[in-house]
């Protein structure tokens, strides 16, 4: 059990410390596992007899993903800005909840 307990604690310490850098590599790894399944429905299916290669199954489902995120955000900075502000909004939302609730940094009385 000691074993266990080391070695989780050791990847959180290692996720921890090198997040900026894992973070992109973890983001791949789910998008992957995730796609995959779609990517292979794509390539086992056929046009006039010929099966779709896989790599043009891949550019398919990326091109697929970044025509709907255009179409939900805009362009990319609006996406990203509309993103950024939402974010800030919603922190700014739970501070003021936390607070309200009791559960927020207490005033000096």
């Amino acid at each position: 059990m000691a074993i266990l307990v080391g070695t989780v604690v050791f990847f959180l310490v290692i996720l921890i410390v090198f997040h900026e850098v894992l973070v992109p590599f973890i983001v791949a790894v789910v998008l992957a596992y995730v796609l995959y399944p779609v990517v292979a429905w794509l390539h086992r299916r056929s046009i006039r007899g010929r099966t779709i290669p896989r790599w043009v199954a891949v550019i398919l489902i990326y091109g697929a993903l970044f025509g709907v995120g255009k179409l939900i955000f805009g362009s990319t900075t609006e996406g990203l800005t509309i993103l950024a502000i939402g974010a800030a909004a919603a922190v700014l939302l739970y501070r003021d909840l936390a607070r309200f609730e009791g559960g927020g940094p207490q005033q000096a009385a």
